[in-house]
């Protein structure tokens, strides 16, 4: 929102501003969560492991 705010005789200045920021520390600490699980996912995608699997099957050993 701007409005103009009178400095003295014909001086005048045009001022924005801006609603308050309502941002909580439990939003900030879940953004941070969040971003981090993405981070972590692509990191482990980009050397092949499957992060989200907690027991992998190893069948590299098994034989027919």
């Amino acid at each position: 929102m701007q409005h103009t705010t009178r400095l003295g005789p014909n001086h005048y200045i045009r001022l924005d501003s801006y609603g308050e920021s309502r941002e909580t520390r439990r939003f900030n600490i879940l953004c941070t969560l969040f971003v981090i699980t993405i981070a972590c996912m692509t990191a482990g995608a980009m050397v092949g492991i499957d992060i989200t699997n907690i027991n992998p099957q190893n069948n590299a050993h098994t034989t027919r």
